[in-house]
């Protein structure tokens, strides 16, 4: 498997740490992109959460 690294991607893990996807902004700086990606990431887990 390959995977690229960028700012402003994250990848999308199961919680026994298996990657299942990524997100990816841009737009703003890349501290920012990171910023909402990882909020995505959290917000996307709470609503699987229940």
């Amino acid at each position: 498997m390959c995977f690229v690294a960028i700012t402003g991607g994250l990848p999308i893990t199961t919680s026994v740490g298996a990657v299942i996807g990524g997100i990816g902004v841009s737009g703003a700086s890349s501290d920012e992109d990171v910023q909402c990606a990882n909020l995505a990431c959290r917000t996307f887990g709470r609503m699987n959460a229940g």
